[in-house]
């Protein structure tokens, strides 16, 4: 039966394409967390998923991510079945909320914020903010460029959805996305982020290795889509 007043989840909030998994797979690296897929897990609880597993793990997911992201093939349906909805959770996401590891939950809208609250009332939180510049980084726009100008267009939270957020799930953590854009204050705060969470195996080799492998195939992505459309002009 699942402990519905486990601790060990933590909601990470943010839009789509903020971001988001990219931490999470930073902090899945520590031995005190689950990557987000059932497999994983399985094979962490079988001590066969060590931190330099994990890492060389997402590094060859980074490897086989060729012309589109596909963030890793590692989420949230893979790590629960329907994440919204317990009925249909993997057996051993009830195991595991029993005990003291972590595991990330996604949250990209004030109604995700709202049903994974009420299915983990005890759970962290982590609210992601400036997640625009990222957006259009990665797309290859200028990082000032204004995203409410477009329509549809993928967004940080409004300040209105941001208050919602934050009335919903009380205390929480806060990462600027910004931290991205400078490695060396990117591994400074995830080391705090570390220890806020109650973790203590951050390693900057390991994380860093990561990092930059990450950062590398963005751009590689953001390259090959930026020469696809200029042959296609």
């Amino acid at each position: 039966m699942r402990n519905i007043n486990s601790t060990s989840v933590v909601i990470v909030c943010y839009p789509n394409w903020g971001g988001g998994k990219f931490l999470i797979n930073c902090l899945g690296l520590s031995k005190d967390c689950y990557l987000q897929h059932i497999k994983c897990v399985q094979k962490q609880r079988n001590d066969s998923l060590l931190p330099d597993n994990k890492l060389n793990l997402l590094l060859e997911r980074l490897n086989q991510t060729q012309t589109k992201w596909k963030d890793l093939e590692l989420g949230c349906f893979q790590l629960f079945r329907d994440p919204h909805n317990e009925k249909f959770f993997y057996s051993l996401i009830d195991r595991i909320s029993h005990e003291d590891k972590l595991f990330f939950l996604v949250a990209h809208s004030v109604h995700d914020v709202k049903v994974s609250v009420s299915i983990w009332p005890n759970s962290k939180k982590i609210l992601l903010k400036n997640t625009n510049g990222f957006m259009n980084w990665r797309l290859g726009i200028p990082q000032d460029f204004d995203r409410h100008s477009v329509p549809g267009l993928s967004q940080d939270f409004t300040q209105e959805q941001q208050q919602e957020i934050i009335d919903i799930v009380g205390e929480f953590l806060e990462w600027d996305v910004d931290w991205y854009f400078d490695k060396k204050k990117c591994m400074t705060e995830l080391q705090k982020l570390y220890a806020n969470l109650g973790l203590v195996d951050f390693d900057e080799g390991l994380v860093g290795t990561f990092y930059d492998a990450y950062m590398e195939k963005i751009n590689e992505i953001k390259n090959f889509q930026q020469n696809k459309h200029d042959t296609a002009d």
